[in-house]
């Protein structure tokens, strides 16, 4: 299965590459190594920098970035599909946008800014249902 990544066009939003912050500003923007960024498990948090096309209050486009947690569901040959544990700031909740607390993310380990585990309690109930929108049924209804 190929997994196309979001984009401002299409989807309103995208995520950044932590690895060409991290080459820009190396002294300044720390990512985690290599290997553990290529090497996320289930249950693993992953921080993601997302771009985010909005409007301001003259009407106008603009994008807004916001530092997000996922937690990883599964792994899709080298790339992730994570679960967005908080609703972003620029984003009303909504049922038409996608991008909405507990959608799925895909993402791949050059978009990892940092780790984290998470308590064992709040994985079982982040997945102890199906994710609020599914980035692979909304790529199959896409075709």
């Amino acid at each position: 299965m190929t997994i196309r990544a979001p984009s401002l066009a299409t989807d309103f939003w995208e995520l950044e590459s932590g690895e060409d912050r991290h080459a820009a500003t190396p002294e300044t923007f720390w990512l985690p190594n290599e290997a553990v960024r290529k090497s996320l498990e289930r249950g693993t948090a992953a921080k993601l920098i997302f771009m985010i096309k909005t409007k301001n209050e003259n009407g106008q486009s603009e994008i807004s970035t916001e530092r997000m947690w996922v937690v990883v569901s599964e792994t899709v040959g080298d790339l992730y599909i994570g679960r967005l544990t908080n609703q972003p700031a620029t984003v009303e909740r909504d049922d038409n946008m996608y991008l909405q607390v507990d959608c799925e993310v895909p993402f791949g380990p050059e978009h990892v800014i940092d780790t984290d585990d998470p308590p064992q309690d709040f994985i079982d109930h982040l997945f102890a249902e199906p994710p609020a929108k599914c980035w692979t049924e909304r790529e199959q209804s896409n075709v």
